[in-house]
Order: C-alpha cells, then sequence, then structure tokens
C-alpha cells in the first residue's frame, strides 16, 4: 500500500471519529451520575459515615506518597461533604459544568485519598469517570450551560468520539 492509501484510510477514520451525533446519551448519562453522586453524599450524611469513618478513628491508613492527604479539622469534612453534594447538583442540571466536574473529581479524589482501608473500586470508577467526564461536552444539551447559551432545544451535535470514548471505558 502506497503513503496516499493510508492517508487516506486515516482521513476516513478522522471524519468517522469527528461526524456530528445527538448528545442524548452523554446527557443522560451525566444527569444519572450527578443523581448517583448525590445519593452517595446523601448517605454519608444520614449513616453518619463521615464521622465514623474519617474523623473518630484514632488512625487512618494513608496511601504512599500521600501521606499528606488529612482529613480537615472540626466540622470542615462536612462542610466538603456537603460541597460535593452541591457539586453534584451543579454536574445533574449542567450548571457551570466543567467548573463542577473538575472540582468535584478533585473533592472526590480528596475523599479517596483520606484513608486506604475505605478503598472500593466504585471510588476509584468515579474519580475515572469524572476525569473523563472534564474532557467531554457532557453539558451541551439539556443544561443550564446550553440555556445560558441560548441553546434551549438542545440539538447541538457533538462529535461522535466523545460518546465512544464513554462506550470504550466501559468496555
Amino acid at each position: 500500500m502506497s503513503l496516499s492509501t493510508y492517508q487516506s484510510h486515516f482521513r476516513r477514520w478522522f471524519d468517522w471519529l469527528q461526524a456530528p451525533v445527538d448528545p442524548s446519551s452523554l446527557v443522560v448519562f451525566r444527569i444519572s451520575f450527578g443523581l448517583l453522586l448525590l445519593w452517595d453524599v446523601f448517605r454519608y450524611f444520614l449513616a453518619g459515615w463521615i464521622g465514623s469513618y474519617y474523623l473518630e478513628p484514632g488512625f487512618l491508613f494513608r496511601y504512599y506518597g500521600f501521606e499528606w492527604v488529612t482529613p480537615w479539622s472540626g466540622d470542615g469534612l462536612y462542610w466538603h461533604f456537603a460541597a460535593l453534594g452541591i457539586l453534584s447538583l451543579l454536574i445533574t442540571f449542567g450548571a457551570w459544568y466543567r467548573l463542577a466536574i473538575c472540582l468535584f473529581t478533585a473533592a472526590f479524589s480528596y475523599i479517596y485519598l483520606l484513608d486506604q482501608a475505605r478503598y472500593l473500586n466504585h471510588f476509584y470508577l468515579v474519580i475515572v469517570i469524572a476525569l473523563l467526564l472534564c474532557l467531554l461536552p457532557a453539558s451541551k444539551a439539556w443544561s443550564v450551560d446550553a440555556w445560558r447559551r441560548g441553546s434551549v432545544r438542545g440539538d447541538d451535535a457533538i462529535p461522535r468520539w466523545t460518546v465512544l470514548s464513554m462506550v470504550v471505558l466501559f468496555e
């Protein structure tokens, strides 16, 4: 095969990945993810896990290299979880989405790094998904951000690769 043939194949793949698609599936995922995160924050408050997991134990098992990550003093950790709840709502509604998902990722990673004994692979998955959502246009439609941009119908298309990136993550 000649170089021009390879370039032609590459161009077709690139065009296919950049082709516009409906953002609905990514938006439904954003809303579901935000609601799931909000429910998780509520569970921590309702079950009293914030104090029993992070404040009451005399010793927390630190991750290697992250020994400097310690719980907030006083009611700080309760405020931290309240902020996680607010950020979850912002993610759900797509309000200031990019800032909200990035702040949520950092704040949730802090909780994850507090105690190695509380490790759950689901927490790791939440961080990976949130990191990916930092890069994706999940507030392109059905969001406060879209409404502020004047895109009330939500018919703005997104590139196919954005939806495929979520499919690849879960494969």
